[in-house]
């Protein structure tokens, strides 16, 4: 069934968010699945993520088949909110969003992420912006106008009971672009109704990406590859009829479409651990289906060190180009905005600790012979491991996406399911017959892939961790293997079974 259309009204809002949470608790789930406007079933909003119940086990830890150890640093709780991803205790100066280049000026981009492809609205002029309680922003025909200037921010906003938002901001040629709302309140509406959501919409008005939880901050972020500007639209909208101030804070940064982060920034040191490739950045949800993935996962779990979300978008584009009609690829958890394991703001890791943090670390969806690559397992299982031969996964696709990964030097392991290594490695070997991957790139699969006893859970999805230089300093002296937590306790329990 098509995707709610936002209305022009007061509660369409509620009505749509109370749809998506509704199928997000019958899947027993506690990832969004983005917003596709053909898609019949689970559109599922990452709405109202309390966390609770989201321990997944994604260690990056050893394997029956090579790989090193695990990354055993600590987390630490997120509970701030505020402008960028300074992130205090990360390990390696993952210092956020900032120092990445000013840009001031418009762009845009409409969601482009879906599936579905479809233009990007250019932008037009940005509107004056509009603090208003009483019939101005209400709507899309009375956008409000958010400036793309780093650190440009607009203070003690006021959103109203029963009221919603509008704004347009546009995203400057060639740049990254991150709109965070810091909440006066708690974010949740257990405690004082302060539950304020960031959701973008297209210019019909239709939902398209969302940052919504009960926390006091929630953000967005795109990237503009074109060579003019583009626009978003974004929605401020009270979850059930929450009325709260809020502060708008904008980042702007230059991003770039490449494998090797440091090429960009010759003037540092690839060896370093506090330029700009190991800053922790929210990863941009996609513009359009040439690129070759889309951000499934909650908002505040998506975040990536610069140099990471380089490579894995480089992958997926390569992907794409390599065999034509390919589907986007969901990247799923990453890190919190400072650099802790998703589930660390909420008090409830969904990854065993010292793991998925300072943006060195992503769970991404295998390739698959269905409609999608959204995260789902690809073989009957038992709740831990594939308990036969995959039946839906691509395996051809997922085997050339991993060795573009290691085109990197600095990939430590690639954590799979047994019998997906033993399908991925049986297509890498075929492309290898055809041309397409030489003997050394299969070679190098093998040797960075990871699978056995020590990697349950990965039969819906692959872990990839990055060998971050020097900075390993900060990992514990005894670091589990592989995935350690049990499938109760599994979030990506509920899409267990094939297709």
């Amino acid at each position: 069934m098509p995707l709610p259309r936002v209305h022009r009204s007061r509660n369409s809002f509620a009505l749509l968010l109370f749809l998506l949470s509704a199928s997000v608790l019958f899947e027993g789930c506690y990832y969004s699945r983005r917003p596709v406007a053909d898609d019949d079933d689970e559109s599922s909003n990452e709405q109202e993520d309390d966390g609770n119940g989201d321990s997944d086990g994604d260690n990056d830890g050893n394997n029956n088949s090579g790989g090193s150890g695990d990354d055993g640093h600590n987390s630490g709780d997120d509970d701030s909110h505020g402008g960028d991803d300074n992130g205090g205790d990360n390990a390696g100066d993952n210092g956020g969003d900032n120092g990445d280049n000013n840009g001031d000026n418009n762009g845009d981009n409409n969601n482009g992420g879906n599936n579905n492809g479809g233009g990007v609205p250019s932008g037009g002029p940005v509107p004056p912006f509009v603090d208003d309680c009483g019939g101005q922003n209400d709507d899309f025909a009375s956008l409000s106008g958010i400036e793309s200037i780093e650190q440009q921010s607009y203070s003690s906003v006021q959103l109203c009971a029963g009221e919603e938002d509008w704004y347009q901001v546009n995203i400057p040629a060639g740049m990254w672009v991150s709109v965070e709302i810091d909440i006066d309140g708690s974010g949740s509406n257990a405690s004082d109704n302060s539950d304020l959501d960031l959701i973008e919409v297209n210019p019909a008005g239709d939902a398209q990406w969302w940052s919504a939880s009960e926390q006091p901050y929630e953000r967005l972020a795109w990237y503009n590859p074109t060579q003019a500007p583009v626009a978003r639209y974004l929605v401020v909208y009270g979850y059930q009829n929450a009325a709260a101030e809020y502060d708008i804070i904008v980042r702007v940064s230059q991003y770039h479409q490449g494998v090797d982060c440091d090429t960009f920034y010759p003037l540092v040191s690839g060896s370093s651990q506090t330029g700009e490739c190991n800053r922790i950045m929210q990863v941009p949800q996609t513009n359009s289906v040439s690129e070759g993935y889309f951000v499934e996962h909650q908002a505040h779990y998506s975040n990536l060190r610069r140099e990471v979300a380089y490579l894995v978008t480089y992958a997926a584009e390569q992907t794409a180009a390599q065999f034509p009609g390919t589907n986007p690829l969901s990247l799923m958890d990453m890190s919190e905005r400072n650099g802790d394991t998703p589930g660390a703001m909420v008090g409830q890791l969904r990854h065993p600790e010292g793991t998925h943090i300072n943006g060195n670390d992503i769970d991404i969806a295998y390739y698959q012979t269905g409609p999608d690559n959204e995260g789902r397992a690809v073989c009957a299982n038992d709740g831990y491991f594939c308990t036969s031969p995959p039946n839906i996964l691509d395996a051809p696709r997922t085997a050339f996406f991993m060795v573009r990964l290691m085109d990197s030097t600095n990939v430590r392991v690639i954590g799979v399911d047994t019998e997906v290594a033993t399908a991925i490695l049986s297509a890498a070997n075929s492309l290898r017959s055809q041309n397409v991957l030489t003997q050394s790139e299969v070679n190098r699969l093998d040797s960075y892939m990871a699978y056995g006893e020590g990697w349950p859970f990965h039969h819906h999805h692959m872990h990839f961790s990055w060998d971050w230089e020097s900075g390993y300093e900060g990992r514990s002296a005894d670091t589990p293997d592989g995935c350690i937590i049990d499938a109760a306790a599994d979030p990506y329990a509920p899409v267990t079974q094939p297709l």
